[in-house]
């Protein structure tokens, strides 16, 4: 009955300075470019929806590549504290769906779960739009409406193991920013 994520949202005002489409590029040094504006774009837009609209569809995740300490963790934090999650996913694990529940944005940094599992798992958990898992204490397993969104972290450039395509994932270049 109470949404702490959405209750926030709704307390913000915004300040008239446009972000969403050069928060890439301002804060994390990505190239401008139409696929930079509109990737930061839909991502945000994605992650409000599911704020709102538990379980609505959102099929992608972004990868900001680059070197360490470029603030790639810190800005998804940013953008999500308290609602972040980062711990490392075992997506053969019971407990995985635990994990992200009540995280806005939940980092795979360095791509661990990715690199773990295979290509047709990894696809199917970024873009299922609820979680059925049984509760601790819980007497059944029920169906959980995903109120979070994924974002990856790495440091290599080599990365996506799709043959017949990478569409899910967006692969951002991080560079040096001020």
């Amino acid at each position: 009955p109470f949404n702490p994520v959405t209750h926030w949202m709704d307390g913000l005002r915004h300040d008239g300075i446009a972000r969403m489409d050069t928060w890439l590029t301002d804060f994390l040094g990505a190239k401008p470019g139409d696929y930079t504006r509109l990737a930061g774009r839909m991502w945000l837009i994605g992650m409000v929806a599911r704020a709102y609209r538990p379980g609505c569809q959102m099929r992608v995740m972004p990868i900001l590549e680059g070197p360490q300490f470029k603030g790639k963790s810190e800005a998804l934090r940013a953008l999500a504290e308290p609602w972040f999650g980062d711990t490392p996913l075992n997506l053969s694990n019971k407990d995985t769906y635990q994990q992200i529940q009540g995280c806005l944005i939940y980092e795979i940094g360095e791509l661990d779960a990715m690199n773990k599992a295979e290509v047709t798992a990894v696809k199917a958990f970024v873009s299922s739009r609820s979680d059925r898992f049984r509760a601790p204490y819980a007497r059944a397993p029920e169906d959980q409406p995903r109120q979070g969104i994924f974002c990856g972290t790495t440091n290599h450039t080599e990365y996506l193991k799709d043959m017949t395509g990478n569409t899910r994932f967006w692969p951002i270049k991080v560079e040096e920013t001020d």
